[in-house]
């Protein structure tokens, strides 16, 4: 894996039906690389800790995003699966820094995600909602 870009928390946007307060999906995308992060984690200072990072190609997280406008959560890159207790798991289904790491929400910050990425907002020169 080539080198990838830091990501400092202040590049981090949520989507416009998200809560105004934290509970979000927030991305990234910063020199060709797409971040995912659950801002419920705490904040670091400077760099966002690849331990809190799904990270992918952005053309990874954009063939995401079509999955998604198709109505598909899961892709050769990315999963977002219902576990049991209701909470969605998001997983990397590709190699990544750090393995293993899950990123848990609830259906309203799915749901905000999901408007978010049928609107475009999450697409490369969008103005994404701070």
């Amino acid at each position: 894996m080539q080198q990838l870009p830091e990501f400092a928390l202040g590049e981090f946007k949520k989507a416009s039906a998200s809560s105004p307060s934290q509970n979000c999906v927030t991305v990234a995308r910063v020199d060709g690389y797409t971040a995912i992060r659950d801002d419920k984690l705490p904040d670091p200072a400077g760099r966002v800790p690849h331990e809190q990072l799904i990270i992918l190609t952005d053309d990874q997280f954009d063939h995401f995003q079509h999955a998604v406008r198709a109505g598909r959560t899961v892709t050769d890159h990315l999963s977002l699966l219902r576990r049991a207790d209701g909470m969605y798991a998001m997983r990397a289904t590709t190699v990544q820094l750090v393995p293993d790491v899950e990123l848990l929400f609830d259906h309203g910050e799915i749901d905000a995600f999901r408007r978010g990425i049928l609107a475009h907002e999450f697409a490369l020169g969008a103005a994404l909602a701070a």
